[in-house]
C-alpha cells in the first residue's frame, strides 16, 4: 500500500531529476531508471526508531458533513513502531479553516492512550465540529502535547481531510 502524499513527491522528484538531466525518450533506459529508482514500492516496513514511536495506520472519518456543533468520528488504529513502551499520550483531531491544518488550528475532540508496547491499539476519537459554517481542513494528531520523549515526530500526523459545516 502506497501512501499517496509520498508517491506524489516521489514522481514530482523523478519529473525534476528528468528534466534536470535532459533525459530524453530517446535514451529510454537512462529514463526509466531514473523514474523506477524514485517511483519504486519501497518496503511498508521502516526501522525501528530505538526509543518509543507512537504512529497510526487505517484512519477512517465518520461523516464530515455536519452541522455547526455536530459531532463525527476518527477511527484508526495506535502503533508504536519504537522499541520502548509509548505513553501515556494524547490523539487529538484539529481544524483549519480552508484546505490545510495549520499552526492556527481549532482543537475540536480527543482520546488518550494508556501506553502501547507492541501490537495495535483500535482508539476512536469522537470530534465535535466548529460552531462556524464553512470547509476546513481537518486532521488528527499523534502525541499533540509531546508528552512521549524521543518520540519521531514524522509519522504523527495525517494529511487533511475536508470537513464541510453549514
Amino acid at each position: 500500500a502506497y501512501d499517496v502524499d509520498s508517491m506524489l513527491a516521489r514522481l514530482a522528484l523523478a519529473i525534476l531529476l528528468l528534466a534536470r538531466c535532459g533525459c530524453s525518450g530517446g535514451n529510454r533506459p537512462a529514463v526509466e531508471r531514473a523514474v523506477n529508482a524514485v517511483t519504486a514500492p519501497h518496503s511498508a516496513s521502516r526501522p525501528r526508531h530505538v526509543g518509543p514511536d507512537p504512529a497510526f495506520v487505517n484512519l477512517k472519518w465518520g461523516p464530515l458533513q455536519l452541522a455547526p456543533g455536530g459531532t463525527s468520528t476518527a477511527e484508526l488504529d495506535v502503533v508504536n513502531r519504537g522499541e520502548q513502551p509509548a505513553g501515556p499520550f494524547r490523539v487529538a483531531v484539529y481544524a483549519t479553516l480552508g484546505r490545510v491544518v495549520t499552526a492556527n488550528r481549532t482543537f475540536l475532540g480527543s482520546a488518550d492512550v494508556g501506553s502501547i508496547a507492541g501490537g495495535v491499539q483500535h482508539l476512536i476519537v469522537t470530534f465535535t465540529a466548529p460552531a462556524t459554517a464553512g470547509s476546513y481542513a481537518v486532521g488528527i494528531e499523534i502525541d499533540d502535547q509531546r508528552q512521549v520523549s524521543g518520540d519521531d515526530r514524522t509519522n504523527n500526523t495525517s494529511g487533511p481531510a475536508q470537513l464541510l459545516v453549514r
